[in-house]
């Protein structure tokens, strides 16, 4: 098949004039806010290229001639670089619903809510719709702070607790379980099943870590007027302590279930590259079936790269492997408060 692409900046179509002037096109996507970016390469060898402005709007498609094309993403230009000789000129664009505002510092807290409604207030503040999922915006929140920290951030990091991922995408901000294989609505992603046929190259890496025996989390019994802690227990080793005290019991224990599962989940990495296909993407489930032991498997994506240049059309991925655990997701804690 013949790879193909299609550029529209700032809604006009503009494909013609990288027909035979593109070098590399490459979309990248992961599992954070701040991630989702495209990089062209045009060959410059005249000086005659446009330089795109800084701000315009590109919207990319890729795909095949003959089975037509998927659209990978919009983005906002943020930098142009010329480079020589031989003469390029390289356009880097980070996603388009990532607002500038986001990088705003503020201060403030939230009490007595729920993350859902949390959720809401930030993308609405940013001018996008909440996609949560209804698991995670039921969540009682007691109190969260945040202070002289951007959107950017604190979205990240409230995510985190939870064990979710929060990113925006297509006009949403999209919250949804880290690895589970949810939308933002809730519904399973659809699973990814790659047999040795559909690989180009393969590449696993074990961690040499030690097992953690347990995490635990303190939290403050206003009752009692004192601190207690909590233990989830994940077998021999030595146990991690984490650094926050939690304001109940309830959210202690998801701090500590979510940070084992984070622990767990650094098990082993995957790499995989294979012949382009638009239909992978970040927070997918992986089935690798037919491989030998220690590959096969379940895994989730956590990136995801579509590359197409001279030698055609190529996607990798990277990916995650943990033990299965038991249970709901949790809320984990990265320290900071």
């Amino acid at each position: 098949m013949t790879p193909a692409f299609q550029i529209f900046a700032d809604g006009r179509n503009v494909t013609e004039a990288f027909n035979d002037r593109l070098l590399s096109l490459t979309v990248t996507d992961e599992d954070g806010l701040d991630s989702d970016a495209v990089e062209i390469t045009v060959d410059d060898r005249d000086n005659v290229v446009a330089l795109p402005r800084k701000g315009a709007s590109l919207t990319i498609l890729m795909g095949y001639r003959e089975t037509g094309l998927s659209l990978m993403g919009r983005f906002t230009v943020d930098e142009v670089t010329i480079e020589g000789p031989p003469w390029e000129i390289g356009v880097h664009g980070r996603a388009a619903d990532l607002r500038a505002s986001f990088k705003e510092q503020k201060t403030r807290h939230f009490e007595g809510t729920t993350l859902g409604a949390i959720f809401e207030k930030l993308a609405s503040e940013h001018g996008l719709e909440a996609a949560i999922d209804p698991e995670l915006a039921k969540r009682a929140v007691r109190y969260v702070a945040q202070t002289e920290e951007s959107d950017l951030h604190f979205a990240t990091r409230l995510a985190r607790r939870h064990d979710a991922v929060a990113k925006p995408a297509n006009g949403r901000l999209v919250v949804a379980h880290k690895g589970a294989g949810r939308s933002g609505s809730g519904q399973t992603l659809e699973r990814l099943v790659l047999r040795p046929g559909d690989v180009t190259h393969v590449r696993v890496s074990k961690a040499d870590r030690p097992d953690h025996g347990g995490v635990e989390a303190e939290w403050y019994d206003r009752d009692g007027a004192e601190r207690r802690s909590v233990l989830v227990e994940n077998g021999e080793g030595p146990r991690m302590r984490l650094p926050h005290t939690y304001p109940s019991e309830e959210e202690a224990v998801r701090a500590a279930e979510a940070r084992s599962r984070e622990l767990d989940r650094a098990e082993g990495s995957l790499s995989v590259e294979m012949p382009g296909r638009t239909d992978i993407a970040a927070e997918m489930q992986v089935d690798m079936v037919g491989f030998r032991d220690g590959i096969a498997g379940a895994w989730t994506i956590e990136r995801a790269e579509h590359r197409l240049d001279g030698g055609g059309y190529v996607t990798s991925l990277e990916a995650g492997k943990g033990k299965k655990k038991e249970g709901g997701e949790g809320e984990g804690d990265d320290g900071e408060e």
